[in-house]
């Protein structure tokens, strides 16, 4: 809280020098940009919103037909196996615009994309047998605790 509060400050101690009080009271609006910045802004929204209830439709779902006891199980199940995703994501995020720049050059691009491909795959299934090994170390030391 402490960190946010002094970046805070110092940012304000820079604009204040750095942008003189005309240039931050003569601002101007443009209407129309404003609305379509909006309207767009609001279609992805609620495209996250419809995105966010389509993952955890199964968890509502789950929730109205059993216990929520169940449903921490669930959830936690879940939780576990998108932990998985990180890594394919991050992949994906750092490889795509590489790839996407190489348009001239399908041979170079016919090359990354399975030997990523290859090194995603081995590393999610290395990941999974982990949370799998974790999972049941964590069954072992609840059973020796209730002993």
């Amino acid at each position: 809280m402490g960190g946010n509060l002094g970046g805070l400050v110092l940012l304000l101690i820079i604009l204040k020098r750095s942008i003189s009080l005309r240039q931050i009271i003569d601002l101007h609006i443009d209407i129309e940009y404003t609305r379509k910045v909006l309207k767009y802004g609001i279609k992805a929204y609620l495209g996250n919103i419809v995105g966010f209830l389509n993952y955890r439709a199964d968890t509502f779902i789950l929730n109205y037909i059993t216990d929520p006891s169940q449903v921490g199980i669930y959830s936690v199940s879940v939780n576990m196996a998108e932990r998985l995703w990180i890594p394919s994501t991050a992949i994906g995020t750092v490889i795509f615009p590489r790839i996407a720049s190489l348009e001239n050059d399908e041979e170079s691009r016919k090359q990354i994309t399975p030997a990523t491909a290859r090194s995603v795959l081995w590393l999610s299934l290395a990941m999974a047998m982990l949370f799998l090994d974790s999972c049941r170390l964590g069954n072992l030391v609840a059973i020796y605790q209730r002993i």
